[in-house]
């Protein structure tokens, strides 16, 4: 069966299981990278009852699924130079809704912020798009975001360096969690 032919609620049974450490040494197979891709299409897509709806499946054990989905999106983005893979990592986040601990998801967002700003749209207009239709508590914490001044914008603060790798002829910016004590 397709992920596309799954219902949300399937897909929700397919994740639950899984937890951190089966990532320690693999990445998320093609079959999972769909499923949580297709949730957040669904979730940008979607009528506000099914958006709530995902948020309340969304257990607090599963936020590192949307984590890590969201900062793979906020590199591809980049690398591809794909505007809506923007939007599908804050529908990731938004699924998440900050159940965990905000300054988890902040960790996440400042990839998201600068690689939309990376590209042509900026970040202004993907994080008031998600906003828009996220759950007041996550639409206060995206529009809160862009409110920050440059100074806590920075990278650094987030313990996050900003690089560039050439592919295709071309240079993309690329974010990597560095190591700052000893």
């Amino acid at each position: 069966m397709t992920a596309s032919a799954l219902t949300t609620d399937e897909i929700f049974n397919h994740l639950r299981p899984l937890r951190v450490s089966d990532f320690y040494k693999r990445k998320f197979s093609a079959e999972q990278r769909g499923w949580l891709n297709l949730l957040c299409e669904r979730y940008i897509a979607g009528p506000p009852e099914e958006r709530l709806r995902m948020t309340k499946l969304q257990e607090r054990q599963m936020s590192f699924l949307f984590f890590s989905f969201a900062k793979i999106m906020a590199v591809e983005a980049v690398r591809e130079n794909n505007e809506p893979k923007i939007l599908l990592g804050l529908a990731s986040l938004a699924v998440e809704n900050f159940s965990v601990d905000w300054r988890d998801s902040l960790c996440v967002l400042i990839l998201l912020y600068h690689s939309a700003q990376i590209l042509p749209f900026g970040a202004a207009i993907p994080f008031k798009k998600v906003a828009a239709i996220s759950t007041p508590q996550s639409g206060e914490m995206f529009l809160t975001f862009l409110t920050r001044t440059p100074k806590n914008l920075d990278l650094a603060k987030f313990y996050v360096k900003g690089g560039t790798t050439t592919t295709a002829n071309s240079t993309t910016s690329l974010c990597k969690q560095v190591k700052t004590h000893n």
